[in-house]
C-alpha cells in the first residue's frame, strides 16, 4: 500500500484555520510513501529516504488521497541506512476546514464563565431577581414610616 504525501513549510500557529504554508521545492515537496500495513490515520509514523530539505525545512504534510493535513510532532529522526522517521499528528482544523466553515454555531460571549444575564438572541436567559428586606435594630431614619431603597448592580 502506498500514498503520496506533500511536504510544506508551515508558518502559521496550530490554532489558525487558514494556514500560510509553502510547498517544499520540486522532488522534496511530494513523495510516495510505502506502508507495510495499515497505519494510524491520526498519528501516522512515516519512514523516508533521508532528505535534507524535508529534514531542515519541512514541518507540515498533506495526504491528498485522504485529504488529511498533518503537523510534524518533532523534527525527523535519522535512522540507519540513510532513512528518517517522521512522526505526524493530524491537523483537525485544516483537514475539516470546509466542514467547519459551513457550521453556524451559537457562540456565547462569556469566554470563561456562563453568564445567564448575557443578552444573546440565540441563548435563553433567566433574570435572577432577588429581593431582600432588612429590619434595622435601631431606627436610622427619622420616622418609622420611611424606607431606604438600595440597589446593587445595574447597567
Amino acid at each position: 500500500m502506498s500514498d503520496t504525501f506533500r511536504f510544506y513549510d508551515n508558518k502559521s500557529p496550530s490554532h489558525y484555520l487558514n494556514k500560510v504554508m509553502t510547498q517544499l521545492p520540486d522532488e522534496h515537496g511530494e513523495r510516495v510513501i510505502n506502508f507495510k500495513g495499515d497505519y494510524d490515520l491520526e498519528d501516522p509514523d512515516i519512514i523516508l529516504d533521508y532528505d535534507d530539505i524535508i529534514q531542515g525545512q519541512g514541518n507540515y504534510a498533506f495526504n491528498p488521497a485522504s485529504g488529511v493535513y498533518y503537523f510534524f510532532q518533532a523534527p525527523p529522526v535519522l535512522l540507519p541506512g540513510g532513512r528518517m522517521l517522521i512522526k505526524l499528528h493530524i491537523d483537525i482544523l485544516m483537514s475539516f476546514k470546509q466542514e467547519i466553515l459551513k457550521l453556524s454555531p451559537i457562540i456565547t460571549r462569556a469566554e470563561n464563565l456562563r453568564n445567564s444575564y448575557l443578552p444573546d438572541g440565540d441563548m435563553p436567559i433567566q433574570a435572577n431577581i432577588e429581593g431582600d428586606a432588612v429590619v434595622f435594630k435601631s431606627s436610622p431614619l427619622l420616622t418609622s414610616q420611611q424606607f431606604c431603597l438600595i440597589v446593587a448592580g445595574g447597567v
